[in-house]
């Protein structure tokens, strides 16, 4: 299970998830396209790069482990994936912490 498989059946989501994917598909026909930059939230086994205690742990724990290479890490089904993609782990769901895009797009 990801996510977005998690929260599909909502009406809101369905929406935004038509979005999501009319925007992919878009970007995966064009001839010379835009880096295109997928994140999935991941934890190295026993989720050490979680403080337990914190609110973020809390956030998650209701969900599975994230472990990295299993199932709900996995980039949704929903999405066109090619090997130009960069698959980027994080280990939080904030868009400015926990991975290395900056690195990446500084390259």
């Amino acid at each position: 299970m990801t996510i977005l498989s998690a929260i599909e059946s909502a009406s809101e989501s369905q929406a935004l998830i038509k979005s999501y994917t009319r925007w992919n598909g878009a970007i995966h026909q064009k001839e010379s396209r835009p880096l295109t930059v997928f994140t999935t939230l991941a934890f190295s086994p026993g989720q050490p790069e979680v403080e337990r205690e914190k609110p973020f742990a809390k956030l998650i724990a209701p969900f599975e482990e994230f472990k990295a290479g299993t199932p709900e890490t996995q980039i949704d089904s929903h999405f066109a994936l090619c090997e130009q993609d960069v698959i980027l782990k994080k280990n939080r769901w904030c868009a400015t912490t926990g991975d290395s895009l900056e690195k990446i797009l500084k390259a």
